[in-house]
């Protein structure tokens, strides 16, 4: 199984659908920089998934991706479905920023991570640097 992580705008929630007893599905779109793409939500997560989004919101969502094949009558299929695995809330500061710092923590600036020096100060000028230490100093005591 893959995961990853997709950021957009919900553009469409549709109908949830009862495929068998135990099998719901219910489908939205997400529209991303890249396009619109339909995924799955399924099961116990649809009404979670209902309360608490809704058209318009920007999430970020992290998918399952799920392949199947088929072989009907003698021709190979494949298909690919995107499921739900979770969703977020993106937090924008503003309209949407030109370099996309929209509160999601990450590793990627693309994912509105920090990318300050963390721990280091910046120059302080004159080409000299100053750095903190993130570890604590050593004391002299025995224990």
């Amino acid at each position: 199984m893959a995961m990853i992580l997709l950021r957009g705008e919900i553009e469409s929630i549709g109908a949830t659908e009862q495929k068998t007893e135990k099998l719901s599905i219910m489908k939205f779109v997400l529209s991303t920089d890249d396009g619109p793409i339909e995924i799955e939500v399924m099961n116990k997560s649809i009404e979670f998934f209902l309360k608490s989004r809704k058209v318009g919101d920007k999430v970020g969502v992290n998918l399952e991706i799920k392949g199947r094949h088929s072989n009907y009558n003698g021709k190979d299929n494949y298909f690919v479905s995107f499921r739900h695995a979770n969703s977020f809330p993106i937090f924008t500061r503003g309209d949407e920023s030109p370099n996309y710092n929209n509160g999601m923590a990450g590793g990627s600036p693309s994912y509105g991570a920090d990318n300050s020096n963390g721990g280091f100060q910046k120059p302080s000028g004159y080409g000299e640097t100053t750095q903190r230490s993130s570890i604590p100093p050593e004391d002299d005591i025995p224990f």
